[in-house]
């Protein structure tokens, strides 16, 4: 493995472009940085040779005609194929406000302009003007371009890091907080995904990607997230959670550390957990008779070496395919577990075709809830896990299925 050595800067890159632009028609503030943005971004397209206002409409377009599909799909879940008929007209007015208020927030997480620029309002002028400074992010517009324009159908994988220290704090290590230490072992793990990774992409998760994705992560158990990136792209969460723990202070001027950690992999889409591991632990020894940066930079390679293999497991989930559909079934009932084992390995036989996912949701002594992720149509699985003729109780039950509600039911009826 090429040896990557990670080094701690507090500075922004010297060939960041620096744009004011003055915006006019603004009421409020986050509306002129998003204008002052657009502009900018148009700038960067011309030079490309492509008309700014044609291809953001044309983004635009694509953005609304998803989001018709997500509101679609929110609506079906939660009401049902009917919800047309059976919703009232005040429903649907309220429903209808409700998605409103999503849209700006999704148009922007689609948009992705806070990959491309650091913006900040610098004065505000007479009137509905201001002035607004917008810094291009280096070597970021071409990412950002082809991710609108590329047709490999990529996997994403959005990473998620967090140190915690313990027996030790950031002001002994001359560094304000986590972010700048974490800023430096991303460059490091960006720059090994680019010479080893054999196609892994990496993107590191800004604080309102992480905010975002913890309010979908925790979102009704049977509704599937939506990602509003590019049309085919694949986005998986690898989150790391890395600990510096200070052992002991040796008479030298050492300091004895151990580092450890864990990863996890998930599909955004869906939330469902695609594997876990452990990182560590690693013990030692770090010399405080040096620099801060030096002492700094020790520790982030030591933290780098950490995390690498559980990105070279994301080459094994390129091909990923995420889950489309999302199936609440509920067992009413069992015996005993084992019934309830022998019945989901069934289950699982005859819908093998839709590739599903069984994730125990709840048990409880007389029911047990399942959430079934699968790919494929959905009349067509639940008319599969339905119809199952030759399913078979291990106490001889009755099975019978109710799909008179939202869930569907397998009542086990025993003599």
């Amino acid at each position: 493995m090429k040896l990557v050595l990670v080094c701690l800067f507090f500075s922004f890159g010297v060939l960041a472009q620096v744009h004011n632009v003055e915006v006019s028609g603004s009421t409020t503030e986050s509306h002129a940085i998003s204008e002052a943005e657009k502009t900018v971004l148009k700038q960067l397209l011309a030079a490309k040779g492509v008309n700014g206002d044609e291809y953001l409409k044309k983004l635009t377009q694509k953005f609304f005609d998803r989001f018709e599909s997500y509101k679609e799909r929110r609506l079906r879940q939660s009401y049902g194929a009917t919800y047309q008929s059976t919703l009232t007209p005040e429903q649907k007015e309220n429903l209808d406000k409700t998605f409103d208020k999503e849209t700006a927030d999704y148009y922007k997480r689609y948009l992705g302009l806070e990959a491309l620029f650091t913006t900040q309002v610098k004065k505000k002028l007479e009137g509905d003007k201001w002035q607004v400074e917008v810094t291009e992010n280096p070597s970021a517009f071409n990412s950002w371009y082809g991710r609108f324009e590329s047709i490999k159908g990529n996997v994403k994988f959005l990473v998620i890091p967090h140190v915690e220290l313990i027996g030790i704090d950031w002001d002994e290590l001359k560094v304000s907080s986590s972010k700048p230490f974490i800023s430096a072992l991303w460059g490091a793990w960006d720059k090994w995904s680019k010479d080893e990774s054999s196609g892994v992409d990496l993107t590191l998760c800004t604080d309102q990607c992480e905010k975002q994705w913890m309010s979908d992560k925790s979102a009704d158990h049977n509704d599937l997230g939506v990602y509003f990136g590019q049309e085919d792209e694949v986005q998986l969460v690898a989150e790391l959670r890395l600990e510096l723990k200070k052992i002991r202070s040796l008479p030298n001027g050492e300091s004895e550390f151990q580092f450890s950690g864990s990863y996890s992999l998930h599909d955004y889409g869906s939330r469902a957990l695609l594997e876990a591991m452990n990182l560590g632990p690693e013990t030692k020894r770090v010399s405080f008779n040096q620099e801060a940066q030096a002492i700094n930079s020790q520790l982030a390679n030591y933290f780098y070496r950490l995390g690498v293999p559980a990105f070279s497991r994301l080459k094994g989930f390129n091909n990923f395919r995420p889950f489309n559909q999302a199936l609440q079934l509920v067992i009413e009932g069992q015996r005993n577990l084992l019934e309830i084992k022998d019945l989901e390995q069934q289950l699982k036989l005859s819908t093998a075709s839709f590739s599903p996912r069984w994730e125990l949701f709840a048990l409880t002594r007389d029911t047990v809830q399942y959430k079934v992720l699968y790919r494929g149509e959905e009349k067509s699985f639940k008319e599969l896990i339905t119809s199952t003729s030759q399913l078979k109780s291990s106490y001889n039950a009755q099975c019978v299925w109710d799909t008179s509600s939202k869930e569907i039911k397998l009542k086990l009826v025993h003599e």
